[in-house]
């Protein structure tokens, strides 16, 4: 079952197996957290909130996740 889920976090994030693997330690186990983890989520409370506010379902989340990360990395000092 491991690397069954191994398998599913690094097709459904696009990482390498370790980084898979790390971001299932991570979370506990928990796929959809460790997906969310290796998609990068601050940490599993984040991903933890997101899936929460998703009502538990992945691609909303990861919606979710990629919109934050998209404003982060847009962010700029003010001059």
């Amino acid at each position: 079952l491991r690397q069954r889920a191994n398998g599913i976090v690094t097709y459904a994030a696009g990482v390498t197996e370790d980084d898979a693997a790390s971001a299932l330690t991570s979370a506990g186990g928990d796929v959809k957290t460790a997906i969310l983890l290796a998609a990068g989520a601050e940490s599993a409370a984040q991903a933890g909130a997101l899936l929460a506010e998703s009502g538990g379902h992945l691609r909303p989340a990861l919606g979710e996740l990629n919109k934050l990360n998209s404003k982060s990395a847009n962010w700029e000092v003010p001059t």
